[in-house]
């Protein structure tokens, strides 16, 4: 099964201290063993690399090691699921059309990506928003 890893379980994945981490890490284990590639929004590469880099002090990765962390998990035979320019017009009035507002908005766009790939599961810590914005697949959260 094609599974869709948010930023909010691909940071728990590379964060020990994250307290989904042990979940989110045997996703990660689960989908590196499964005959199809685990995929990737483009833009959660950017809000992972954001959220590794912007925790709390104490907690926070350095640029170079966010870069290495993201570059070890997705550079084993993940697929990147990008839109096209005319996609994200789409994705706009699609959150329109349902009242979809705010910040919502860029899960709908991973979301989309998410449609584009074909993918059958979003492993995501945000099941609220991922509920509303892509229905179809299956969600898989603790």
């Amino acid at each position: 099964m094609s599974s869709l890893f948010d930023s909010s379980a691909l940071i728990a994945a590379l964060d020990s201290r994250h307290p989904h981490h042990a979940w989110a890490l045997e996703r990660l284990v689960e989908a590196g063993r499964s005959d199809e590639m685990p995929v990737v929004a483009g833009h959660s590469i950017a809000e992972t690399y954001a959220g590794l880099t912007g925790m709390p002090a104490g907690r926070r990765a350095s640029p170079a090691a966010a870069e290495r962390a993201l570059l070890e998990c997705l550079g084993k035979g993940w697929r990147i699921a990008a839109l096209a320019p005319e996609d994200y017009l789409d994705v706009v009035r699609r959150c329109a059309r349902t009242s979809i507002a705010g910040g919502t908005v860029y899960d709908a766009v991973i979301a989309a990506a998410g449609r584009r790939a074909h993918v059958r599961r979003v492993v995501t810590l945000n099941t609220k928003d991922f509920r509303r914005v892509a229905p179809d697949p299956e969600i898989d959260a603790p």
